[in-house]
C-alpha cells in the first residue's frame, strides 16, 4: 500500500487566482474520495529548489502563494509517491 503511486490516488484541483499581492493557487488534495491532512504543497524553482510551501487542511484544501515563471508544485505524503505538476504560467 506505501507504494502507490500519488498520481493514482490524487485528486487535485487548481485554480489559479490573481491578487493585488502576487498569484495564489487554491486546491484540495484527497486520497479515495477521503481528505489528507496535512499533505506538503511546495512550489519548485527549475532546478527543483523549494521557494514556498504549505500544507492542506484537515479537509485536504491549501492556499499556496506562488511566485510565477516556470514552477511546479510538488504535493507529498508520508508513505506515498511524491505527484509534480508543472504550473509554468498557465493562466
Amino acid at each position: 500500500m506505501t507504494n502507490r503511486i500519488l498520481t493514482t490516488i490524487l485528486f487535485i484541483t487548481f485554480s489559479i487566482l490573481a491578487y493585488a499581492q502576487g498569484t495564489y493557487i487554491q486546491g484540495r488534495v484527497l486520497h479515495q474520495d477521503e481528505p489528507l491532512a496535512k499533505a506538503n504543497v511546495v512550489e519548485l524553482d527549475a532546478n527543483h529548489r523549494i521557494i514556498n510551501q504549505t500544507q492542506t487542511d484537515d479537509a485536504g484544501f491549501f492556499t499556496l502563494n506562488v511566485s510565477g515563471g516556470k514552477t511546479s508544485i510538488r504535493v507529498t505524503y508520508h508513505g506515498m509517491k511524491k505527484f509534480t505538476k508543472k504550473i509554468g504560467t498557465q493562466t
